[in-house]
């Protein structure tokens, strides 16, 4: 393009920094600086893909700098912003964080959806938070989203191996009545509960 004398836009940059983020953050750093130097302001797309490429190798720092260059640009964020954000505290393992995350979304009037649910209740279990991971499955649940059935296993196997039994029966018996998958081992778990 550059050879051929046509100015990239925005929307050409979309592709390449989400594409290329898989190939490593400097790859991604690269283009933003490129798309910059045609003065080309960042939107939201472009700023949620970088956003997520730093909160994923862990660099919360640089994320939350261009998540404020974002609000300061007056970039609209949308709950793709906050789902990076978050994994990126889950991944570090600052597990309080999250929760003031979702306060944030919500007083944005950003409801919380399914993928943030399974990306809390699935971080969490991931770090043995199985007791917040049970709350953040309720709320999922009593908001009418459904955990991923690998998710809701993995919270079950982990309450189980604490010994947290009528939270594991709570959530088997939803997911019965939901139809979700084979909980049939709730009757079982159910006589060793009443022990």
């Amino acid at each position: 393009m550059k050879k051929l004398g046509i100015k990239p836009t925005i929307n050409t940059f979309h592709p390449l920094i989400s594409g290329c983020s898989r190939q490593g953050i400097e790859l991604v750093e690269t283009l933003f600086t490129e798309m910059l130097r045609f003065n080309l302001a960042p939107d939201r797309v472009v700023y949620n893909a970088i956003i997520h490429s730093h909160a994923k190798i862990g660099s919360l720092r640089k994320a939350y700098e261009l998540y404020h260059g974002m609000i300061d640009r007056r970039v609209q964020t949308d709950n793709m912003t906050y789902h990076s954000l978050i994994l990126g505290h889950l991944r570090e393992g600052e597990l309080s964080e999250t929760k003031d995350l979702v306060d944030s979304m919500k007083a944005k009037g950003l409801a919380p959806n399914a993928n943030t649910y399974n990306i809390l209740v699935k971080g969490h279990c991931y770090r043995k938070d199985f007791g917040v991971a049970y709350i953040w499955c309720r709320e999922m649940i009593e908001n009418n989203f459904h955990p991923s059935v690998s998710i809701c296993k993995e919270l079950v196997a982990g309450l189980k191996q604490e010994g947290r039994l009528n939270e594991v029966l709570v959530i088997c018996s939803e997911m019965k009545v939901k139809g979700m998958a084979d909980w049939g081992s709730i009757e079982d778990l159910s006589a060793v509960a009443e022990t």
